[in-house]
């Protein structure tokens, strides 16, 4: 018997091939649970349904857009009329300026001084409100279930910070943020919310956007010396999601082969001990 055996699980964001969304609603099928995968684009979603349901598992696809609180609210309906029960919130969506859907060519996500408002309220807008709607929505169900697991992506930008996607790394804090307040609201009603935060992962969309020589700087820089993969996301997914967190509520896990937990000057020194120098 699988860990999430009869349990019914809505995935977000969990349109693209390859991607954290898509590989954590197989790992759930996988282990049991009934899944529907949402996500703005409805072919993708449909598409990635269909090749998850070639594969034997059970899984079956909707619609939402985070920026409309009627399709949020229409999302969890659907999954509660198709299954009777959510048991499993996985809120994977997230929003930044080089997503498809900004009104403004060319706009950006950067430094503060240099950035449009309008970044900032649809960077919040999704990777937050968003969020919070798809909490407001499921909640109620979960409890009448007598319980359910929500667990959030974060991101390791939510705690080490640069001078570029200035609107999502605040985004994000707030996402670890508000995964505490919920945990602390609901959580004498059986409702456990947790989050993970991924560092750069070898989704299909990064192997084609990022650079080999921008990843072999996170190899260096990581304690393991790989890239965290999707499938190490969904893992860390799915243990939240089951009873064998049971007692675990509130946390945010790193899944970022420990990028982030080191000095970030260590690395740059090792170096200088292997070429014979002084550190």
């Amino acid at each position: 018997m699988g860990r999430l055996e009869g349990k019914i699980a809505l995935v977000t964001g969990a349109g693209k091939d390859r991607g954290i969304g898509a590989v954590t609603a197989a790992a759930m099928a996988r282990e049991g649970a009934k899944v529907v995968i949402a996500d703005l684009e409805a072919s993708t979603v449909a598409a990635t349904a269909k090749q998850l349901q070639d594969e034997g598992l059970n899984v079956s696809h909707t619609f939402v857009d985070l920026l409309d609180e009627a399709t949020i609210k229409a999302m969890v309906d659907h999954v509660v009329a198709l299954h009777g029960r959510l048991d499993i919130l996985f809120n994977n969506v997230a929003l930044t300026a080089t997503t498809p859907g900004f009104e403004k060519d060319g706009s950006a996500d950067g430094d503060i001084m240099n950035m449009d408002a309008d970044i900032w309220r649809k960077t919040l807008d999704v990777n937050v409100v968003g969020l919070g709607l798809c909490i407001k929505y499921a909640v109620p169900h979960m409890i009448r279930g007598g319980g359910g697991a929500i667990v959030n992506t974060s991101s390791t930008a939510a705690r080490r910070y640069h001078d570029v996607l200035s609107a999502y790394q605040a985004s994000k804090a707030a996402v670890e943020a508000l995964t505490g307040v919920v945990a602390a609201s609901y959580g004498k009603q059986g409702i456990r919310c947790n989050a993970i935060a991924p560092g750069l992962t070898t989704t299909a969309n990064v192997e084609m956007l990022i650079s080999p020589e921008r990843k072999e700087i996170d190899r260096d820089f990581s304690l393991l010396n790989e890239l965290p993969e999707p499938e190490d996301q969904a893992a860390a997914v799915v243990f939240l999601a089951s009873d064998e967190a049971r007692r675990i509520t509130g946390h945010t896990i790193l899944v970022d082969s420990g990028i982030t937990i080191q000095m970030p000057y260590v690395p740059v020194i090792r170096k200088l001990e292997n070429a014979g120098l002084k550190s």
